[in-house]
């Protein structure tokens, strides 16, 4: 009998992959967060990892909270997680907290260290490269963020980052998808998702994995 090999995808992103719910400090169950509706569209021969953190950045070290350079946690989370079918980034939305002082421009370029990470453990492991999947974060809805969360600028700075991801997607080889036009944040928070924009985030990105890995 011929079984299908199942296809491993490792999701890797901040609290919209963690699953936060918008307002309290609580998290979605894992079949309401986009990365559980993903595992059920895409049924037994595909295998979702998760691996979301909140307020994790793409590399920057956060002076209020501990272990959140998404980079550094990234090159052992591959070497963990390898062999893979796909690699599905999403973040970015913390480092346009103001004391992090970056732009869209500032921001897209870490990507590319990533991708050599990925490298390095594929070739440390002897493992074939899997694709990449670059995905650019929702708006920030500024208004409605908490002032303590730090994201005054923030909201004009995630206007560009969709044109910003994208070039570095071409860079890597990489496919892309933009948030920004697909949903918006929650009014509660101004920056995660309600369960309806989880399960489009859900669909887009089935969709993405059909085409690609099928």
């Amino acid at each position: 009998m011929n079984i299908k090999a199942t296809k491993r995808i490792l999701c890797y992103g901040d609290s919209l992959t963690f699953g936060k719910i918008p307002g309290p400090f609580t998290r979605y169950l894992p079949n309401e967060r986009w990365t559980g509706v993903l595992q059920d569209l895409l049924g037994e021969n595909y295998e979702i990892i998760e691996e979301g953190l909140r307020g994790r950045t793409t590399d920057m070290d956060d002076p209020d909270s501990v272990g959140r350079n998404g980079l550094t946690y990234f090159k052992s989370s591959i070497l963990s997680h390898l062999p893979l079918d796909l690699v599905i980034i999403l973040l970015g939305a913390n480092d346009l907290k103001e004391r992090f002082n970056r732009t869209a421009k500032e921001i897209a370029p870490a990507f590319k260290k990533y991708k050599d990470a990925l490298l390095y453990a594929c070739k440390y492991l002897e493992e074939k490269e899997p694709q990449i999947l670059l995905i650019s974060p929702p708006l920030v809805d500024e208004a409605n963020t908490l002032p303590e969360w730090g994201y005054r600028g923030g909201g004009e700075k995630s206007k560009e980052l969709g044109k910003e991801y994208s070039k570095v997607a071409k860079e890597m080889k990489a496919d892309f998808l933009d948030l920004s036009s697909i949903v918006k944040p929650s009014p509660l928070d101004g920056i995660h998702l309600d369960t309806e924009s989880n399960r489009k985030v859900a669909i887009l990105v089935q969709e993405i994995i059909i085409h690609r890995l099928d």
